[in-house]
């Protein structure tokens, strides 16, 4: 839908004032132009103490490691190559915990951190606003969230100014925000904009929403915060969308409300604990309605129940139909995976269901859903599962990631989680999300058995590895050479 522009009152005899200026100064300008100038110049005035006051919070982040490099004869094999890379992130506690975006920290081996040091600033209210100066000072990672692509560093350093998280389900289209963040590797920037739209879906098969801005945003700003008028955090900034591979005005942000719950659980437990009740929903539609004998036809209907769930455990059941959770009416499965992506395990929601011709209350208890394999991985010590000449990350098969990928073939074995870069690794053709089992016969149930296999091979030895594939088992045979 084409947006029409409005002038706000004062504002188009302000702009015929400005341009009249350029060719002559009239000798007094009418009483509605000082007015706009003073409104104009006090929004300057509080725009730069606002920056002035966030500034200090904001960090810029060096972070190198193996980072993945697309294959591009094959969508399935994920490589792994030394990169560098420069993003952002706010400070959120003054004992050091920063905010960032996972993808600038994700598989760092080092990270560096440029933290404004306050020491002895004295802030004296006036114009002479000099930038701190930065210290660079090495940094870990506390935890790190795929699935919403937020990530917590640690810098050991205290008395930091901090920012605090505000209230991202209260920001409307058309309320001024600034970006932060160190966009091109250009440190301490700051740009100005609107919120464009609030809930804006970008994947369809995803419970992520984000806050669209027009602010500039562009590489190096991931990670940096969106600040509201009042200087809380109402987003995270995190992508783009763009034609030119620079801003175009479209920017993306992670919301506050959702950025404070993972930030709040990578801090105490170092990763994402998410709920889950173990429905599936779909959208209703007319056909769906008619064809099942509902009495809607728009809502959020409920395909399947996983068996033993707790959804299954407070008896909702397939063709159920839900019309509110915790009291806000549901029109859409985006609208409902929202509610449940924001929901923490041991919490309840409250669910209106409509079940034939009844409408029932059930309280559902939130249940811990399964975790992403990568989300095993300690992102700051990959050597250790790492095999250099198979170019493969592997994590052993534990009970709780055999059932996260799906029931394997065979008991125990090794996934692989990643490919990495080399010509030796080439070679081998392992992909993404295989299952080694037996190499030339030895079982291997742990990262120390496949590396003690290799290091007892010689230049010229036959290696047969057993894997599973797409749920088929296979040999890949090879020479090993040093």
């Amino acid at each position: 839908m084409a947006r029409t522009s409005h002038l706000l009152p004062g504002a188009f005899s302000l702009f015929m004032g400005v341009c009249g200026l350029a060719q002559q100064a009239p000798p007094s300008p009418p009483p509605g132009n000082l007015h706009a100038v003073d409104v104009l110049n006090n929004l300057s005035s509080d725009m730069e103490s606002l920056s002035h006051a966030v500034e200090p919070a904001v960090v810029k982040i060096y972070a190198t490691g193996l980072a993945p490099v697309e294959n591009a004869d094959s969508n399935r094999t994920a490589f792994l190559a030394q990169q560098r890379s420069v993003g952002s992130g706010v400070i959120m506690d003054p004992q050091g915990y920063i905010l960032t975006n996972a993808h600038v920290v994700q598989r760092a081996r080092t990270l560096s951190v440029l933290v404004p040091d306050l020491t002895g600033m004295v802030d004296t209210g006036g114009s002479d606003r000099a930038e701190p100066p930065a210290t660079a000072m090495p940094a870990r990672v506390v935890g790190v969230d795929t699935v919403t692509d937020l990530a917590v560093i640690k810098v050991e350093k205290s008395g930091l100014r901090a920012l605090k998280f505000g209230d991202s389900d209260r920001v409307h289209p058309g309320q001024l925000v600034l970006a932060f963040g160190s966009p091109l590797g250009l440190q301490d920037s700051v740009s100005l904009g609107v919120i464009s739209a609030v809930n804006q879906q970008l994947d369809p098969d995803s419970p992520m929403v984000y806050l669209q801005t027009d602010a500039a945003i562009n590489p190096g700003n991931s990670g940096g915060p969106l600040i509201d008028m009042r200087g809380d955090v109402v987003g995270i900034n995190s992508m783009i969308e763009t034609q030119s591979g620079g801003n175009e005005g479209v920017g993306f942000s992670i919301p506050s409300n959702t950025a404070r719950i993972v930030y709040e659980q990578l801090v105490q437990y170092g990763r994402p604990r998410r709920g889950s009740i173990g429905v599936y929903p779909t959208n209703l539609s007319p056909v769906l309605a008619q064809g099942l004998g509902l009495s809607r036809n728009a809502g959020v209907l409920i395909e399947d129940v996983v068996p033993g769930s707790a959804a299954d455990q407070a008896g909702i059941k397939i063709d159920d139909i839900v019309l509110s959770a915790d009291g806000k009416s549901m029109r859409d499965t985006k609208q409902f995976a929202l509610t449940m992506f924001r929901k923490r395990p041991g919490e309840t929601v409250h669910l209106s269901v409509l079940s034939g011709a009844a409408t029932r209350q059930i309280d559902v208890t939130v249940m811990q859903s399964p975790r992403d394999p990568m989300a095993l991985l300690n992102p700051a010590d990959t050597e250790k599962d790492l095999i250099p000449r198979l170019g493969a990350l592997v994590l052993p098969i534990s009970t709780e990631l055999a059932n996260q990928i799906g029931n394997p073939r065979q008991p125990g074995g090794l996934l692989v989680v990643a490919r990495t870069f080399s010509a030796a690794a080439a070679e081998v053709n392992l992909k993404t999300g295989d299952i080694l089992y037996y190499a030339n016969h030895q079982k291997l149930d742990s990262v120390g058995d496949l590396k003690n296999f290799m290091n007892g091979l010689k230049s010229g030895d036959p290696v047969v590895l057993q894997i599973e594939r797409d749920g088929l088992l296979n040999f890949l045979s090879f020479r090993f050479e040093e």
